[in-house]
């Protein structure tokens, strides 16, 4: 059983537990014709049907005749339809016709056959079967609607089939207006099409139209004032793909008694008054949270999500049920509700902890469009709550489960106007539009390639959700099962690389506060199935998460607005990890149109090669004018992140090393008579190193034996000392740190250790620069203790420049964490300018300690080659 049969058998449950009647109806009933109704149009019935007729029917005649007084609106239509070829014989013969009996009656006034010239009467012949054909069911909603079914017999090609019907309607709620909307044109041709108004003379009837709607026709009639809008010949009208809910692509007529939207926030809102709570499990849990959070909108947002997670979706929209919610009372006792029943809960719910709001009237589909509309009563589908913070709006939907956030950052949907009903409220209130940067989607596919003979591929999939994007993924987590999701990703990546498999379980990490959902995938290709066929050759790498967001509009001479996407950020990174070879980078591309942006850059280092693709949507929806942009844009996102790359290289590396010809080389001749001697060479450079090291650290140690008691603590020309502290990578200064424990040492502190104090020098350069204040006379200037703290924390940052050295980043980066590492092998240079104020710099052991010996010399030389060396490779990275 999927999901909408349990729904719907929930649906059915829950309204035989409640006592609904499903069955009881009035029959079909035959009725005759309003005496206030037109006599039908003539219909020329020798015409041919039009080229654009489908399904082999042709509607020749449609005519509509409303009638509305005292609040109730009678409505008599008539439909003819030819019958044109085998194709439309089934569809002529089905008769059906559905109402709500709670708030209207429902009769036949017409069947009859025009067969070879000669009209049949049906009407008392033909007995319809009564059905409940709850459609909403699917979607937990019940509307209590009956539909009446009949079949027509003896049908023939040619044949004209007639079915007129009267149905009568008193609105429960809005009895006090009228409002209606029709379309004029349809995706069918149709012979003669009639729509007529007979209502009070004496009501201010506001009339608007889209399109080809022909002007009125109008008549006064004891009392009464009759419309009448009247087209023939009408051809299809095909409507263009990809355009928004709100466009209006076929002619439309409205007609609004209304005055103004204040009239139907006047007519509602007796019924969506807050009402006090009973205590129970709801109660006590607003209680918590109240004592929880103090920020209001914290408290409001978590109401709502009470209210989302306790309270499940199940719409009772039979006869007023569709427009006046249930008590709050009622929908806690039952344990449902639907969206204006979850509304008003939620605002009852906000009234005891003092926070003002009200319920908001929406349309999930086509609110942007709501403006453009004359006031109705019948133009929204949905309800929501706005919450007032300290003046700023708060919006929020405790119909909508799976939601995540926290006070302004939870998500509400792109529902462009609501109607809010409150007293002060005169017209629509427009809600904020989708910030792209509060729904995003990052894809990162990190794929280790083998570095050894035999070893896989390895490829780990993260994958994040924000904002609206986690709220959608979050309620496919909820419907969809952990395993079948597994099988749509690994069945999307062996489609791309053959053969791949799933390595480990994915992992999905949720932060719902933060609104925020992680997934890992985990997958791995053998050896041999990437060495074989052609993987290497071209490789590929898909940008889907940002080349499928876009919509694909193919259309000429396009006349309506367009969808451009979900409104979002949109990131694809792609990281290929080999040492094994050099993979370039490709030129960087930047592309812009009306309502989004999208960047491709790649960056290549030693390590491998990774790419990003960004794309930012900041608008659904575009006029037709920018649609060649639009296709350009979305053309080049596709260009872009749909990449193959020739990785053969690594093959050929891979084969070397299988050989035990791969050092340093190429050439597969060169390789095994180059290895012994370049491990030779290294392995002189070493040991002639580290004897240059120690042979020039015991001539330090030694240098200073005649003069150190005429000096304090080492002294040393700051000069020398930058110098050499940057050419030797950090060596001297380390040294220097050494000497000057020493000489502490050996000027009245022989129980410390110097060597162990140098080794951790981060933790010594303060108290070493203590040890210069208690040597410094009173009255004599001294270096700020604050700056020996500086230098800690510079070493301390210091250690950690290899994070930004690993390969991975730009150039600029690993450039930064050079300076810091070289930076940080200078900390002690406060703890030497605090000396030099101890001692004389014309004194004898400041004199020969600044000079530069041969060993300074070599080891000058020495960091002078390795530091090229690095910018070289640096440059090259």
């Amino acid at each position: 059983m999927n999901f909408a049969d349990s729904l719907r058998k929930a649906a059915l449950s829950l309204a035989l537990i409640l006592g609904l009647n499903l069955t009881e109806a009035p029959a079909a009933e035959r009725v005759e014709a309003p005496a206030w109704a037109l006599p039908l149009p003539e219909v020329d019935l020798t015409q041919s049907p039009p080229a654009d007729v489908e399904d082999g029917l042709f509607d020749l005649l449609l005519d509509r005749q409303t009638h509305w007084q005292d609040g109730i609106e009678t409505v008599l239509t008539t439909h003819w339809r030819q019958i044109t070829n085998r194709q439309g014989l089934e569809a002529a013969g089905a008769l059906d016709m559905t109402f709500d009996p709670q708030i209207g009656t429902l009769g036949v006034h017409r069947i009859r056959i025009l067969h070879e010239g000669v009209w049949q009467d049906l009407t008392d012949e033909i007995t319809f079967e009564e059905l409940r054909r709850e459609t909403g069911l699917n979607d937990g909603i019940i509307d209590g609607e009956i539909t009446y079914f009949a079949h027509v017999p003896s049908l023939s090609v040619g044949d004209i089939v007639e079915f007129s019907k009267v149905r009568t309607y008193r609105h429960p709620t809005f009895a006090s207006g009228f409002a209606d909307r029709d379309s004029m044109d349809y995706s069918v041709p149709v012979g003669v099409l009639r729509k007529s108004l007979l209502a009070p003379e004496d009501i201010q009837l506001e009339i608007k139209s889209v399109g080809d709607v022909p002007d009125p026709t109008i008549t006064s009639e004891g009392g009464m004032t009759r419309y009448v809008w009247a087209s023939q010949n009408l051809r299809a009208r095909y409507g263009e793909a990809q355009v928004p809910e709100e466009h209006q692509q076929w002619s439309e007529l409205s007609v609004s008694t209304w005055d103004g939207w204040q009239a139907i926030t006047t007519a509602l809102l007796p019924h969506y008054a807050p009402a006090s709570l009973p205590d129970g499990q709801l109660a006590s849990e607003i209680r918590k949270i109240a004592g929880t959070y103090g920020k209001p909108e914290i408290k409001a947002s978590m109401v709502s999500r009470l209210i989302q997670d306790q309270v499940r979706y199940v719409g009772l929209e039979m006869g007023v049920g569709g427009y006046v919610p249930r008590k709050p009372d009622e929908v806690l006792a039952t344990g449902f509700g639907d969206c204006k029943d979850k509304a008003l809960l939620l605002v009852s719910a906000l009234a005891t902890l003092d926070i003002p709001a009200h319920v908001a009237l929406v349309h999930s589909q086509r609110g942007h469009g709501l403006p453009d509309l004359l006031p109705s009563p019948y133009v929204f589908n949905h309800a929501i709550v706005v919450a007032d913070i300290e003046g700023k709006d708060l919006w929020l939907d405790p119909t909508s489960s799976n939601q995540g956030g926290m006070g302004f950052k939870v998500p509400i949907d792109d529902f462009g106007y609501a109607l809010v009903l409150d007293a002060k409220t005169d017209g629509l209130t427009k809600l904020p539009d989708v910030d792209p940067r509060q729904s995003s989607m990052q894809v990162e596919e990190v794929f280790s390639f083998p570095k050894e003979p035999g070893d896989p591929l390895k490829l780990t999939v993260t994958t994040t959700y924000t904002g609206r994007q986690a709220d959608d993924f979050r309620a496919r987590m909820g419907s969809e099962s952990k395993r079948k999701m597994e099988e749509t990703w690994h069945r999307y990546y062996n489609g791309l690389y053959p053969g791949i498999a799933i390595r480990d379980p994915s992992m999905r990490f949720d932060l719902r506060d933060q609104n925020q959902i992680t997934t890992k995938e985990y997958y791995t290709l053998d050896y041999d199935t990437l060495r074989s066929g052609s993987l290497l050759d071209e490789f590929p790498m898909r940008g889907d998460a940002v080349a499928t967001v876009l919509t694909e509009i193919n259309s000429l001479d396009r006349k309506a607005p367009y969808l451009v996407g979900e409104v979002g950020r949109y990131t694809h990174r792609v990281s290929l990890e080999t040492s094994l070879i050099k993979i370039e980078a490709v030129d960087p591309v930047s592309l812009t149109s009306e309502a989004a942006t999208f960047t491709s850059t790649s960056v290549s280092t030693s390590s491998g090669l990774t790419f990003d693709w960004v794309l930012q949507v900041n608008k659904r929806s575009a006029a037709a004018e920018s649609l060649g942009e639009h296709q350009s844009l979305r053309d080049g996102v596709r260009d872009a992140a749909w990449e193959n790359y020739d990785l053969s290289g690594l093959s050929h590396r891979l084969d070397q090393k299988a050989a035990g010809t791969d050092y340093l080389s190429t050439d597969p001749s060169a390789g095994a008579a180059t290895e012994p001697a370049v491990l030779a060479i290294l392995g002189a450079i070493v040991i002639a190193s580290l004897l240059l090291l120690g042979l020039s650290l015991r001539s330090g140690l030694r240098g200073d034996r005649d003069y150190r008691d005429q000096a304090i603590s080492y002294p040393v020309s700051p000069v020398k000392f930058i110098i050499l502290g940057l050419l030797t990578l950090g060596l001297y200064p380390w040294f220097w740190f050494l000497k000057f424990w020493l000489w502490e040492k050996r000027n009245g502190r022989p129980q410390i250790l110097p060597a162990w104090r140098a080794i951790f020098m981060l933790f010594w350069l303060i108290p070493a620069m203590n040890a210069v204040y208690r040597r410094t006379p009173d009255g004599t200037p001294q270096i700020h203790r604050i700056f020996a703290l500086l230098a800690t924390a510079l070493l301390f940052a210091s250690y950690f420049s290899g994070s930004l050295l690993d390969g991975h980043g730009s150039g600029a980066k690993m450039a930064l964490g050079s300076a810091l590492m070289l930076a940080g092998g200078l900390s002690p240079l406060p703890i030497l300018l605090g000396v030099n104020r101890l001692n004389d710099p014309l004194a004898e052991p400041y004199r020969r300690n600044s000079r530069f010996t041969a060993w300074n010399i070599v080891g000058i030389l020495l960091g002078s080659l390795v530091l090229g060396l690095y910018a070289a490779g640096l440059i090259w990275t």
